[in-house]
């Protein structure tokens, strides 16, 4: 009698109990080219058969350079090594995982791969579903890492420029086509003074300010999405291009603090909603992994080492991307958070609808471990919201209206009459930014501006970073 390996009795118990759970219509929730450069990337299943089961449903699988992951409904099912013969017919594939190994072949053909996976050290002579091999059929998700690092971030000898801040524009109102299109970011220093400007992208306006352009200050890096280009590219602060991801519809972006990794929250169909993932790639841009967790922004917690997504639900992941926890709780779109870095709690702009029956233009408080502090009804629409790590006081904006700051015991601490598009704070300097339609203003701790800075043009929507 065949007995599958450790990899193939995961996979087919899961999808049982998946089956299972879909017949008594309860969805299932956990808490918590030949060679090896072609196979690459993140592959959703198209069907899955054999080993006495059949299906799809929500698998996926992720490949890097060293491993290849299998998970269904953001559970690990298998996380594996595996070693390639391009030379054997058909070509072969072997995986290890806790000591085990699992014998298969694979064909890639363009953007679909085949993986057959045998048993009992037993390797399939060709791609057939049978009581003892599985089928795998995937799809290629398309990203494209297209520019590699550099040699270096900056001339040898030389210090990186003090970047403070950084702004993403959408000053160009024209997106369609092919260009050109003149949005751009600029990186600023302490001062307000401009050490670095970029033209030439292409973003639109969303439903929300969220996280767009990211800092990460220890690596001396920025990192930006645009939008209608599908791209993302890492910056350093002297301004080179350390690498651009093609093919990327990103909606947000958090930097990891410990790894200098990119957690994307990424979108192939362009809708808020839908079959979103969140993707995660190292300082290099290359694929490290990829979770079924769609959401609208995302924030790091850097009391629990967790990340905050929020969009239709309110999702923490933890590094591995297992679920802390998750609500859907209804209403329209969660479209920005901002995180207190002293207990981990989180503040959420919540906007309205008119045509989304129940929905309602709220400003929510949680805990680091999602219960809610406080639901405050918002007197405007809150499109932006931002933290400030002193005093843990939220800083909202009403958008093009103004800025209401909320104390963390819900009190409304005053109104700040500017036409603001986003606000930020910066985590280790304190300082305080906002942006309008036509300029950047430096805030005091009162909301007060202490210099102004031109847009130049007129921008739509903007983002806004603080180190």
């Amino acid at each position: 009698m065949r007995s599958f390996s450790p990899v193939c009795v995961n996979l087919v118990s899961f999808l049982l109990l998946l089956s299972i759970q879909d017949a008594l219509g309860q969805p299932l929730e956990k808490k918590g080219a030949r060679g090896a450069d072609g196979l690459q990337g993140i592959w959703l299943a198209v069907s899955v058969e054999g080993g006495g089961v059949s299906g799809s449903e929500k698998l996926w699988v992720v490949i890097t350079a060293k491993t290849l992951a299998i998970r269904v409904n953001n559970k690990v099912i298998v996380e594996a090594s595996y070693s390639l013969d391009p030379t054997r017919t058909p070509t072969a594939i072997d995986l290890k995982s806790q000591g085990h190994d699992t014998p298969g072949v694979y064909e890639l053909d363009g953007d679909t791969l085949k993986l057959c996976l045998g048993s009992d050290n037993s390797r399939p002579a060709k791609f057939v579903a049978t009581d003892a091999t599985m089928l795998l059929v995937l799809k290629r998700q398309q990203y494209k890492l297209v520019r590699s690092p550099g040699p270096g971030l900056a001339e040898i000898g030389k210090p990186l420029p003090d970047v403070a801040v950084a702004v993403l524009d959408d000053c160009d109102p024209n997106f369609k086509g092919d260009g050109p299109h003149g949005d751009g970011i600029r990186l600023l220093s302490r001062e307000g003074k401009q050490l670095f400007a970029l033209s030439g992208l292409n973003n639109c306006q969303t439903v929300g300010a969220n996280h767009a352009v990211v800092i990460d200050a220890k690596r001396g890096r920025v990192y930006f999405r645009q939008l209608v280009a599908r791209r993302v590219t890492a910056l350093d602060f002297s301004g080179n291009t350390l690498f651009e991801v093609h093919n990327f519809h990103a909606h947000s972006l958090a930097v990891d603090p410990a790894t200098g990794y990119v957690w994307c929250l990424a979108n192939q169909t362009g809708m808020i909603y839908g079959e979103g993932e969140t993707v995660v790639l190292n300082d290099r841009g290359e694929l490290v992994a990829s979770y079924p967790i769609d959401g609208f922004d995302i924030a790091h917690d850097p009391k629990t080492d967790t990340f905050w997504i929020v969009g239709k639900s309110i999702v923490k992941l933890d590094r591995r991307g297992e679920v802390v926890f998750r609500q859907s709780p209804g209403g329209w779109v969660r479209v920005s958070v901002a995180v207190n870095p002293r207990d981990g709690s989180a503040w959420i702009a919540e906007r309205q609808h008119p045509d989304v029956r129940g929905s309602a233009a709220l400003v929510l408080h949680l805990d680091s471990e999602g219960n809610e502090l406080h639901r405050i009804d918002f007197p405007g629409d809150p499109f932006c919201v931002a933290c400030d790590p002193e005093t843990g006081t939220a800083w909202v904006v009403d958008r093009s209206k103004a800025i209401l700051r909320i104390g963390v015991g819900a009190q409304p601490l005053g109104r700040l009459d500017l036409a603001a598009k986003a606000v930020a704070i910066g985590p280790e300097t304190g300082q305080i930014w906002a942006s309008t339609e036509n300029e950047v203003l430096h805030l005091d701790k009162q909301g007060k501006p202490v210099a102004r800075y031109p847009l130049g043009k007129p921008s739509g929507q903007s983002w806004i970073a603080v180190r």
